[in-house]
């Protein structure tokens, strides 16, 4: 995080955890709130990367899960990046402008994935870099649209576009209420979010990833990295593949796995009777399982205004009508489908 960045939040009461804002003071007010009302939340743990020259586009697709030729400026995508077994090592939103693309992914990944990314650069007019000096934060709820236009912005009118005006991108990406991810410089990023929270309530990290879990919208770290196939992730549903789009890396297995294989794991949204997050890649037990990887894991999860986990995470799909999964404290796991 920015320092700058992190001094503003400070001073108008932002309690930060390992660089993350946990909240604001009250935070079960913000789970309640995102349920209901419009936030304003630090995206700090999401990092940028910039892919530019003029074999971009050729790079990506030869890389990436999702058709990058569909994209045009002002659009966006879900895409994975998968190593050579189908594995996802990260899920990105691939924002196209005209002359180069940004990738958005969790910054725990950025450094790594562009590192690894570099490797297949070779002797093509690609330019990788990694955008260090840009505030990312988001806005979502019923009144966002409004809101960012109360602060003399333009919003996209669609999921998986965005606008880039004044040096300021504003992308709206699919949420159950409107969602819009916010990138800029810090004095502007200062100037907008201050505007903003006269009638938006600044939330932290967990409220806003409760809103990606219920939009069935997976978060792969560092835990969790090259564990999954995109099937396994619902990344199919998103949509963050395309099937009849050339080779990438992992395309057989993936390709396999749809049109030969039965999928036999796949995510679910799910909600926990107890009050401490679970750890991404935390195993789920069902007793009825006779799998050596156990009946499931979590992708990703957070705290509810409810004061219950909820949760997307991978499960073993034969034992789900048994209703016997649990934690691997004994706590319930309630299992719900998720509609994209």
């Amino acid at each position: 995080m920015l320092d700058q960045w992190r001094k503003f939040l400070a001073g108008i009461g932002a309690e930060f955890t390992n660089s993350v804002v946990a909240h604001y003071g009250v935070p079960e007010r913000e789970r309640r709130l995102m349920c209901a009302g419009t936030v304003i939340a630090d995206l700090s743990h999401f990092g940028l990367l910039k892919i530019s020259g003029a074999d971009a586009r050729d790079f990506l697709q030869n890389q990436l899960t999702n058709d990058v030729n569909k994209l045009d400026h002002g659009q966006s995508q879900y895409s994975a990046w998968c190593n050579n077994k189908g594995r996802v090592i990260s899920l990105l939103l691939v924002l196209r402008f005209d002359d180069f693309y940004l990738l958005l992914l969790p910054n725990a990944l950025a450094k790594t994935v562009g590192q690894k990314l570099a490797m297949y650069v070779l002797r093509t007019d690609v330019k990788l870099e990694q955008i260090t000096d840009q505030v990312i934060f988001g806005i979502a709820g019923p009144d966002s649209r409004s809101e960012i236009a109360t602060v003399k912005l333009k919003a996209p009118t669609r999921e998986f576009n965005h606008t880039f005006n004044d040096d300021i991108l504003i992308s709206q990406i699919p949420g159950l209420t409107p969602r819009y991810i916010i990138i800029t410089d810090v004095p502007k990023a200062q100037d907008i979010w201050s505007k903003l929270d006269v009638r938006s309530a600044p939330v932290g990290a967990n409220a806003w990833g409760l809103s990606a879990i219920r939009a069935g919208i997976p978060i792969i770290n560092e835990d969790t990295t090259e564990k999954f196939v995109p099937q396994m992730l619902n990344l199919h549903e998103l949509p963050a593949v395309d099937f009849k789009k050339g080779c990438y890396p992992g395309q057989e297995v993936v390709a396999r796995m749809h049109y030969l294989g039965k999928l036999k794991r796949k995510m679910y949204h799910i909600e926990i009777a107890r009050t401490k997050p679970a750890a991404s890649g935390e195993k789920l037990i069902s007793p009825s399982s006779t799998s050596a990887q156990g009946a499931g894991n979590i992708v990703t999860s957070a705290l509810n205004g409810d004061g219950k986990v909820e949760a997307l995470a991978v499960l073993e799909t034969s034992i789900l009508n048994n209703n016997d999964l649990q934690d691997a404290e004994g706590n319930s796991v309630k299992h719900m489908e998720i509609k994209y």
